[in-house]
């Protein structure tokens, strides 16, 4: 029964058009483990776990994303990762990208010292 559960969430998510993406990631100051995720920034949901910060398991989200659905996303907010940066390039395009404003002005201090 839970497979079946969610296998229609899958279904759903897949027939979706999102407009509005963010990548990011958590960490867990007491294990200092990290968590990426791929949120939907209109619905608040979890669209996609990639297993690292790499590029090919950002490109395996995309992938699964038909170019016709890819087609109808405005814009993906993320940090200055390289890896990020370039999947999202190859596969959505440049122009959409959106670098959060956090990590702008944290690289600005960085390079500034």
């Amino acid at each position: 029964m839970t497979k079946q559960a969610v296998d229609r969430g899958v279904a759903c998510k897949q027939q979706e058009n999102i407009h509005y993406l963010d990548f990011d990631e958590k960490s867990s100051k007491k294990v200092h483990t990290y968590l990426n995720l791929v949120y939907n920034l209109e619905k608040g949901t979890i669209e996609h776990i990639p297993n690292d910060r790499k590029t090919d398991s950002l490109q395996a989200y995309f992938d699964c994303i038909s170019e016709e659905k890819r087609s109808f996303i405005k814009a993906l907010a993320m940090d200055m990762w390289g890896p990020y940066i370039k999947a999202t390039a190859d596969t959505i395009g440049s122009d959409k990208i959106v670098i959060d404003l956090f990590h702008v002005m944290k690289h600005k201090v960085v390079v500034s010292l």
